[in-house]
């Protein structure tokens, strides 16, 4: 007679499974991220002297830097910077903050744009005119809106820029 062959099994003696727990990950702070959370705070405050209309040097140059590139609606400036620190300091994520930041700055060009379609303004005359009396797209508004209008016209344009608009703010929020 053949002899059956059982396998034994051996448990060996502490071999008792253990659950993983979950534990949180925390994340340090580099410095790197203090440092331009620093520079960015120090933007966000220059970007203040936008409201202040007055003959100190340092105010108007600032004035007229941020008029002759964004025109009108450097007025939304603080806004952007303000709302999406609070942001970030709110729900500490770094990867919502700069998608959030990044669509802000696209609205805000869009709406730049969307200015200087109807404006008659040069790329080149645009910085100093929009810097001198913020009205108008400035120069990213006057370059995009001259690009845009050369290719599809101007309705055309307006409309491209108003769905890139909404489509803008709809992801921002």
């Amino acid at each position: 007679m053949a002899k059956k062959v059982t396998k034994r099994t051996t448990k060996s003696k502490g071999s008792v499974k253990k659950k993983r727990t979950s534990q949180k990950r925390t994340e340090s702070i580099s410095p790197i991220f203090v440092h331009g959370l620093i520079w960015f705070a120090i933007f966000v405050f220059s970007s203040l002297f936008i409201y202040i209309d007055t003959d100190a040097y340092i105010a108007k140059s600032i004035r007229q830097f941020f008029g002759g590139l964004n025109g009108i609606t450097a007025f939304v400036i603080p806004a952007i910077f303000g709302g999406t620190l609070i942001y970030l300091v709110y729900f500490k994520s770094l990867k919502a903050f700069w998608g959030k930041f990044v669509l802000s700055l696209l609205s805000m060009f869009c709406l730049s744009s969307m200015i200087g379609i109807f404006t008659s303004y040069t790329v080149e005359s645009a910085y100093h005119i929009c810097g001198e009396s913020m009205n108008g797209g400035g120069v990213i508004g006057e370059g995009v809106a001259d690009v845009l209008t050369g290719v599809v016209g101007e309705i055309a344009s307006f409309i491209i820029l108003l769905i890139l608009f909404v489509t803008f703010v709809c992801f921002i929020t």
